[in-house]
């Protein structure tokens, strides 16, 4: 994985993007293997915050699906950033945000459901 983000061929915050989100849908029991690892790419300075938050978001861009498919997902999400948040990659606010997004995603779909 480290060969990939540190050749660039793909820009590091969409590569960690679709990996997670490819680790909610395809691997849900080893997620928090797979968010540990981020940061340790992190640590070993592989990544960078600003990396981490945008791979944050490209997985919140393609998390409607993922919300249909695995109901712990936003559970699961919060866990992950919650693990991000202790080793300062992100904030509150930031968190504050993408639970607020998730929440108008369910919403979105409640709709889509109930029609």
């Amino acid at each position: 994985m480290n060969e990939v983000i540190d050749n660039e061929v793909i820009p590091r915050a969409i590569c960690i993007g679709h990996f997670l989100l490819w680790s909610f849908s395809k691997a849900p029991k080893d997620l928090a293997a797979v968010y540990k690892m981020v940061l340790e790419l992190y640590r070993k300075n592989h990544l960078n915050a600003g990396d981490i938050q945008e791979g944050v978001m490209v997985t919140l861009a393609n998390f409607y699906d993922t919300l249909i498919d695995s109901p712990n997902s936003p559970l699961q999400l919060k866990e992950m950033l919650e693990a991000f948040e202790q080793v300062k990659v992100i904030d509150k606010e930031f968190i504050k945000s993408v639970q607020t997004h998730i929440e108008e995603m369910k919403k979105l779909l409640d709709q889509e459901y109930a029609e």
